[in-house]
């Protein structure tokens, strides 16, 4: 029996199907100017609620969009902490809310804040500290030159 045709027969139901398991549909939002410094990211909620969000030195601005890409708030985060000395840990989805954790430091003492942002007008539910480290301690040391040289 003749196995080629079966393998020519296999190798193209491969390429069919690889082909075809990677077209992917695109959707198309509204035109909109991409910021060129700072963090920029895309977030997608279950619901197919989209933020995309920038945070830039002391600013962090979120435009939201419906599952049809149209958009649906267009914000600039206004929280009761210092953007300028922090950085966004992570974002979640929970219970339909976008949750925000971020660090900040201010007057040397690092927090960690959640601020839980509406999804479909984008304001903000809550803020709340989750945790506060004791202030750094800042302290000058001095070491004579003898006590150096032990040490190497």
């Amino acid at each position: 029996m003749n196995t080629r045709p079966l393998s020519f027969l296999l190798v193209c139901m491969f390429c069919f199907f690889s082909v075809v398991g990677q077209i992917t549909q695109v959707a198309v939002s509204e035109p909109f100017e991409e910021p060129e410094d700072g963090n920029i990211s895309l977030f997608i909620l279950k619901d197919g609620t989209t933020m995309f969000y920038h945070f830039y030195k002391r600013n962090f601005w979120y435009q939201l969009y419906d599952e049809k890409q149209h958009k649906t708030a267009d914000k600039q985060l206004e929280v009761g902490f210092d953007l300028n000395k922090s950085s966004i840990l992570s974002i979640f989805e929970v219970q339909k809310d976008i949750v925000l954790f971020a660090r900040c430091i201010f007057n040397d003492v690092p927090k960690i804040y959640r601020v839980v942002i509406n999804a479909k007008n984008g304001s903000v539910k809550s803020e709340k500290v989750l945790a506060e480290l004791p202030k750094k301690f800042k302290e000058t040391r001095w070491a004579n030159s003898d006590e150096i040289s032990s040490y190497a």
